[in-house]
């Protein structure tokens, strides 16, 4: 992975917080990008989850050190994107923005953007 990175590739550690995405790894692969998992966001706009902001906020912070880009997965609505963006954060990923879609509807979806 190092010398695919040093030739320029980028790294993403997916699921990052489970068993099989751990600080362990983070510290013998060079990753780029890491991807926090979703369970830390299922339950964040629900009253009594304030660990699970204070686990994002510690992950994006220490994403920030390692000079890693990050992207928080599984959001699905707005109040749960907003709490997210004030974190400073800039990538997110679920439905709230749009469900999987196959190769061609989202090559439509950029063209129309332009």
């Amino acid at each position: 992975f190092r010398k695919l990175k040093n030739e320029g590739y980028k790294v993403a550690l997916d699921d990052f917080g489970t068993a099989y995405a751990s600080l362990e790894m983070l510290r013998n692969l060079p990753a780029s990008i890491i991807k926090i998992e979703h369970s830390f966001v299922r339950e964040l706009a629900d009253p009594g989850h304030d660990i699970d902001y204070v686990i994002i906020d510690s992950l994006l912070s220490m994403c920030r050190k390692l000079k890693c880009n990050a992207i928080v997965e599984g959001v699905e609505s707005e109040k749960v994107a907003d709490m997210i963006k004030d974190l400073d954060t800039t990538m997110l990923q679920g439905y709230y923005y749009s469900k999987p879609v196959p190769r061609e509807e989202f090559e439509k979806m950029l063209e129309s953007q332009k």
